[in-house]
């Protein structure tokens, strides 16, 4: 005993099947497709090399002496 096709029971297309919505049907003025990184918003301050390479070198002598004090401890 088959039932008749009717068109609420026709076969979906593929793309209503999977929930997707046709794209040749989408007002393409209202889509906005930036990419755009939630947590950002502040300025970002760009440092020369060597700015960097100063601020290691200040980096590893405060790393030479806080070794030098723990090896006095020992």
């Amino acid at each position: 005993m088959s039932r008749p096709t009717t068109e609420a029971h026709a076969p979906k297309k593929e793309a209503e099947r999977r929930g997707e919505e046709d794209p040749d049907g989408l007002e393409q003025d209202r889509v906005d497709e930036a990419v755009k990184n939630p947590n950002g918003g502040e300025a970002v301050t760009h440092r020369t090399q060597q700015e960097i390479m100063d601020e290691i070198a200040a980096v590893d002598a405060e790393s030479a002496a806080v070794l030098k004090t723990i090896r006095g401890l020992l």
